[in-house]
């Protein structure tokens, strides 16, 4: 019998189209960056948010968000739905900076991890 190597745990690939909005927020030093609705089933992975962590305060990773004027706006990306119940929420921690977070309507699951972002001030998990 011939001996099978053991199997490789990678990571999810980001889509290119996320990977073209966190390049676009980083060469802008956007302090808000919309991934709702790209279609993710997992979060980025840390070196591709790291060059986020200077100026990033706000991530949306759900269906909408709480606009500048207090009101909940759309995404405007137009993939499909993330669904996030895996989290891997720690990859977030990179982004020291964030203070507001929308997971709105993400199919969160256990969200417990997202206690150790500790800077966060807004947190939004409504309809999960």
């Amino acid at each position: 019998m011939v001996k099978q190597p053991p199997e490789r745990s990678e990571p999810p690939t980001t889509p290119p189209h996320v990977l073209q909005l966190i390049e676009e927020a980083s060469r802008n030093q956007a302090e808000f960056l919309d991934l709702g609705n790209c279609g993710l089933t997992d979060l980025p992975l840390e070196r591709e948010l790291k060059p986020l962590a200077p100026f990033l305060v706000g991530l949306n990773l759900g269906t909408g968000f709480q606009n500048a004027e207090g009101k909940v706006q759309a995404t405007a990306n137009r993939w499909s739905a993330n669904s996030l119940n895996e989290g891997n929420w720690e990859r977030l921690q990179v982004l020291g900076k964030l203070n507001s977070l929308s997971l709105r309507e993400t199919d969160t699951g256990d969200a417990q991890a997202l206690a150790k972002l500790t800077s966060l001030t807004t947190l939004n998990v409504s309809y999960n």
